[in-house]
């Protein structure tokens, strides 16, 4: 395969992801369901980020709804031929300084 080809191919990969966080942004409006079922809402540019996690990978970010900041974390499970992405969504506590 020559070096052009590999260019193209890579575009479009590259253009098929970034289409599918777009995608799942303007469905979801920024808002993920939790583990537990609670929604949690956040800004564009966070919920990409945490989109774009891979397995098992962590971050925190601040929840618009509950104005509070999370961690987030991404697990990717299939079972009985069925893919499942699960949020576990844990509230990061603060320490306040004197």
């Amino acid at each position: 395969m020559n070096d052009s080809v590999k260019k193209i191919l890579l575009i479009l990969i590259v253009f098929f992801i970034a289409g599918c966080a777009s995608t799942a942004l303007a469905i979801t409006g920024g808002k993920i369901i939790s583990h537990e079922f609670k929604i949690y809402h956040f800004s564009d540019e966070d919920y990409l980020d945490i989109f774009n996690l891979k397995n098992g990978e962590r971050i925190t970010k601040y929840c618009t709804n509950h104005e509070e900041q999370v961690e987030v974390r991404k697990i990717r499970t299939h079972h009985d031929g069925v893919d499942r992405t699960i949020w576990i969504v844990d509230i990061v506590e603060t320490v306040e300084q004197k």
